[in-house]
């Protein structure tokens, strides 16, 4: 929807997505990418003495390998002067493990496969060539080193589009006009930094030419039950956003 519209003709020359952000100011945000590595072995049980190869203990060794690419990620990665205070600015996940099912109709058959998915945040300016070309790269070399997987490398897929990290100046009109309006109203210090999660905000940036921010309301549980933000920020955003449109359209 964000990108239908923009490719429609609907842009502007600044753009405000009110994404939460505790009412801090991000003129940049993560990209990422997702990854399914599926480890194969040999299904059943051995009841004749043949030798059947587990994916779910495999996969524990390849656990490893994506910890040693998520220190390979802290160690090497180019980190924007927005994100150097960031204790983890480029975190590799692991979300999912899916191995089998869980039956008492056939409890001790070995799966046939077992898939773990990778997720990890890049930088603004990190391409999808280099960030994937880094990974492969690693995990390539990894697996020549690894009895199993140097003959039995591991399948992948990716299971989302790739989604670049974006950024603007901090000093752009839109952060200063932002920042003085949200001062005024709520009273408190107004950060500026880069958000913790990737967004929609690169498509106004990238293809539309519209310099854009997040600024949204404090709350929490994000992703999960009960997620929430505070109303007090709801009222507030309200009149800053007004105050900011004012401003920029230059309507006093």
């Amino acid at each position: 929807g964000t990108l239908a519209n923009r490719i429609l003709g609907h842009n502007a020359d600044a753009a405000i997505l009110a994404e939460p952000s505790n009412l801090d100011i991000y003129p940049a945000h993560k990209g990422f990418r997702i990854i399914h590595l599926i480890v194969k072995g040999t299904p059943g049980m051995a009841f004749s003495g043949e030798k059947l190869e587990n994916p779910v203990e495999h996969t524990g060794k390849l656990i490893e390998c994506i910890q040693l690419f998520r220190e390979k990620r802290k160690r090497d990665s180019k980190i924007p002067l927005i994100y150097k205070n960031v204790k983890d600015p480029v975190p590799v996940f692991m979300p999912k493990l899916q191995a089998g099912e869980f039956s008492f109709k056939i409890p001790m058959r070995i799966p046939e496969t077992c898939k773990l998915e990778v997720y990890w945040q890049t930088m603004p300016g990190e391409t999808r060539e280099d960030i994937e070309k880094e990974f492969f790269d690693f995990l390539d070399s990894w697996c020549k080193k690894n009895d199993y997987f140097s003959c039995n490398p591991p399948e992948w897929e990716f299971s989302h589009r790739w989604m670049p990290g974006t950024k603007i100046k901090e000093d752009h009109p839109i952060v200063k006009t932002v920042k003085k309006n949200a001062g005024e109203i709520t009273h408190r210090t107004i950060n500026i930094t880069g958000a913790p999660y990737p967004c929609d905000l690169f498509i106004f940036n990238l293809y539309s030419n519209t310099p854009g921010i997040v600024f949204g309301p404090r709350g929490g549980n994000a992703h999960s039950e009960d997620e929430f933000v505070l109303v007090d920020d709801l009222l507030n955003l309200t009149e800053i956003l007004a105050c900011t449109t004012i401003d920029w359209c230059g309507l006093k």
